[in-house]
């Protein structure tokens, strides 16, 4: 009996989690499909290009199944949706279009999830959250941990905590329905490294979340 192939889609495949995350899984034997608003980066990549902040757009890409002429929209077509697609960092965009932008591409993926059929989605979510940068909210105690109080210090980290928020809502809807919010901490790629020696004579420099930070191929890890 062959093997059935497991199917992912990754929202933001391009993006600097996505460029790592997608050859991991691909290594182990997953099947992917990269859902994001920029060209493909290969022409033999399984992709569509699509606004998450459309709803339709959102359902349709969210129903892919097959390739080149036995592509089709179907329910039920991935075993997993990772969901990368975001502003990564405050004040890049206009503060109400990052929020519109960050909320509605997060609801847009729950939501054709749960019409889908799909159960299980992994959320980029992030430390932010939890009130960073530390040292301007006056953080209630050390060590970070699970009970932690949330705080929306600005319009990302507010994004990122009524994120939270709504996965837990769309969980409670639906017990059958599983997303995994993944606080991750400043993510560096192994050539980021040689930065850190130049932090060394100063802690406060990286007071702001904590001196924390995770590598990327670890965030690969963690999200298959």
């Amino acid at each position: 009996m062959s093997q059935v192939i497991k199917r992912v889609a990754v929202t933001g495949g391009h993006g600097k989690v996505g460029r790592v995350l997608v050859p991991y899984l691909k290594e182990r034997g997953y099947e992917v499909f990269i859902i994001d608003k920029d060209d493909p980066l290969d022409p033999d990549e399984l992709m569509m290009k699509a606004d998450l902040e459309d709803f339709g757009q959102t359902l349709d890409a969210l129903s892919s199944v097959g390739e080149d002429v036995y592509a089709r929209p179907e329910p039920q077509g991935f075993d997993a949706v990772v969901h990368l697609a975001s502003m990564p960092h405050p004040r890049m965009i206009p503060d109400s279009d990052e929020f519109r932008l960050n909320m509605v591409a997060t609801y847009n993926v729950f939501e054709s999830c749960r019409r889908l059929g799909v159960k299980n989605i992994i959320w980029a979510a992030s430390e932010v959250g939890t009130g960073v940068p530390y040292d301007k909210t006056d953080a209630p105690y050390v060590p970070v941990d699970e009970d932690y109080p949330m705080r929306g210090y600005n319009v990302y980290s507010l994004t990122k905590v009524l994120g939270e928020e709504m996965a837990r809502q769309f969980c409670l809807n639906d017990p059958t329905l599983r997303i995994t919010c993944l606080r991750l901490s400043n993510v560096m790629n192994p050539e980021e490294y040689a930065k850190f020696e130049t932090w060394q004579d100063d802690p406060t420099v990286r007071l702001w979340n904590f001196w924390t930070y995770v590598d990327n191929r670890d965030v690969a890890q963690g999200t298959s």
